[in-house]
Parts: structure tokens; C-alpha cells; sequence
């Protein structure tokens, strides 16, 4: 009896949090841009950001991410500061995420190489944090960029990333 009620809320919990996927959306404008896939100790961001094209991949290491009601992740900001200056990204989510589902989320980008290295750009609307299933990492769609000292100007672009 225990194993099937063990079952049943198993089962309940997956339906629970494929439903709760499908109500979060993405919160904002999609791009249809999808995340990547990073090799394990990997971060990754790719795309376009004020017209300029972005590749960075770099080492996972300093960074992660905790959920205890609300989610947060970061990477960057716990580097070795003998070594150059990574680019910091801090995302934060409003709920925890279920294995597999993905949340809106809003934080801040310091890209550490391009046109716009050191600065502190927002991200907002239409940003998603996807946890993968197994384990596997994070995906990333960044997006709602905005530059200046309250985010007051918008920055045209998307990138997709990952972190594993």
C-alpha cells in the first residue's frame, strides 16, 4: 500500500511540475532562441548583444547555484583574483525550479571581453533559467538587456548560455 501511495505522489509530482513549467512561460517577449549545452566544468554564453556577436566559454568553476524557495545562480564573482577577470552573471528566480522546468528570471551581466567589458548590464524580460534534467546544469536565455546606472537604456539583444 505505502509503494502505491509512494507512486501516486511521485506521479503527482511530475504532473505538478510539468504544469508549473508550462504556467511560468518565459515572462516576457520570446526569441525562440533556446538554450546551449555545456561539456561538464563548462560556462557558455552565445549571441548577439547591441549588435555585436558574443562567444565566450569559459571555466564553470566559482559559480552555482542554490534554490531554498527562491532560486540564485552566479558565476564570476568567486574567481581566483590572480587569474583575468571572468565575466559575472548573477540570475535570480522567483520560485524553486523542478528538475527539468524553467522560470523566469532577472539579474545583471558583466561580460568580461567586447564592446562592453566591465560594464554592469541588466537582464530582464524574457530571461529563463532552465534546470536540466540528470543533473546536467543550467541552460540560459538572457535577454531584456539594459545599460546605465538604473537600466535606463535598452540594449538590443539575446544570448543563449549554459553552465554545467
Amino acid at each position: 500500500m505505502f509503494a502505491r501511495s509512494l507512486r501516486f505522489s511521485a506521479s503527482a509530482l511530475a504532473l505538478s511540475a510539468s504544469l508549473f513549467s508550462a504556467a511560468c512561460g518565459s515572462g516576457g517577449t520570446s526569441t525562440g532562441t533556446q538554450p546551449l549545452t555545456c561539456q561538464d566544468g563548462q560556462f557558455r554564453l552565445q549571441g548577439t548583444l547591441g549588435g555585436e556577436a558574443v562567444d565566450i566559454t569559459e571555466s564553470s568553476a566559482g559559480g552555482g547555484f542554490e534554490q531554498v524557495n527562491t532560486g540564485d545562480f552566479h558565476i564570476g564573482d568567486l574567481a581566483d583574483p590572480s587569474a583575468p577577470t571572468p565575466t559575472q552573471l548573477h540570475l535570480t528566480w522567483a520560485h524553486a525550479i523542478f528538475d527539468g522546468g524553467s522560470s523566469p528570471a532577472s539579474g545583471t551581466l558583466i561580460p568580461a571581453s567586447g564592446s562592453f567589458a566591465g560594464q554592469t548590464l541588466c537582464v530582464g524580460d524574457g530571461t529563463v533559467v532552465t534546470i536540466y534534467q540528470n543533473d546536467n546544469g543550467l541552460g540560459l536565455v538572457l535577454d531584456g538587456f539594459a545599460s546605465g546606472a538604473s537600466c535606463e537604456t535598452p540594449l538590443a539583444g539575446t544570448l543563449a548560455g549554459c553552465w554545467h
